[in-house]
């Protein structure tokens, strides 16, 4: 690996904007390849199932406040599960699923600001 490749790696890996953009093209990545042999039986349900995911994956980047839905439900039954304050994680979860999936925060910033508000809650 040259200086420059470990340069742009350090940075990709550095830099939360570009983690978000790199998992993106992850996640695109993996929903539009195959990997079952074809016309077995597992590899029409991995279409099926690669091709609903990608449906969805279209409708959360359509109309964010599905993902921060999702995501914040999934809050909520964790906290439910463990037995915390549901209501106030829940709600610094959506809002910051809310900051990253919608205004483009980077994760980080948007961790931050969803524990502020837990805190004062």
């Amino acid at each position: 690996m040259t200086q420059t490749e470990t340069e742009k790696l350090r940075l990709r890996t550095t830099n939360p904007v570009a983690v978000i953009v790199d998992l993106r093209h992850r996640i695109e990545h993996m929903l539009k390849s195959r990997h079952a042999p074809g016309g077995t039986l597992r590899a029409k349900v991995e279409n099926k199932v690669k091709h609903d995911l990608a449906r969805a994956w279209v409708l959360m980047k359509a109309r964010p406040f599905i993902g921060v839905a999702l995501i914040s439900g999934s809050a909520f039954v964790l906290a439910s599960t463990v037995g915390v304050g549901e209501l106030v994680i829940t709600l610094g979860v959506g809002y910051g699923a809310y900051l990253v999936l919608r205004e483009g925060v980077p994760v980080s910033e948007a961790a931050d600001r969803a524990v502020r508000i837990m805190e004062t809650a």
